[in-house]
């Protein structure tokens, strides 16, 4: 682990890959910008900051766009399917032929592509949380 007390600029990368540091009473720890892949874990003293995102229209993925791995948890609704998306793979992590709610089940999104599909008749209502 690397202590800092001073923030790190990334910029105009392709990838960057930040993990295992430590940020004593920095205010702006991280700041990116123009990076195609951020990946950061275990960095002590800075979380990003995470929107959970409108949920989209039956059958419409999204994507974590954000630099760390997030956890989706899903609750309610009536959903028949929840597909997620890693690596090129597709998994499906929960089918009914028959619609139901669902009770607060939690998938992990990874950035850099990883994303979910939902197919429902009735939304569910969903947070993203940061795994940090």
């Amino acid at each position: 682990m690397i202590r800092y007390s001073t923030g790190i600029s990334i910029s105009n990368c392709n990838s960057a890959y930040l993990y295992d540091n430590y940020f004593n009473n920095v205010l702006t720890p991280i700041n990116y910008s123009n990076v195609s892949l951020m990946y950061a874990i275990r960095n002590i003293g800075w979380t990003p900051s995470i929107t959970t995102p409108s949920l989209p229209g039956s059958g419409t993925p999204i994507t974590n766009t954000y630099p760390v791995p997030v956890t989706v948890c899903v609750y309610g609704g009536s959903v028949s399917k929840v597909v997620i998306a890693k690596g090129g793979q597709l998994i499906t992590a929960f089918q009914s032929s028959t619609p139901q709610s669902i009770n607060g089940e939690c998938f992990m999104l990874n950035p850099g592509g990883d994303s979910i599909l939902i197919t429902y008749t009735q939304p569910p209502s969903w947070a993203w949380i940061p795994a940090t």
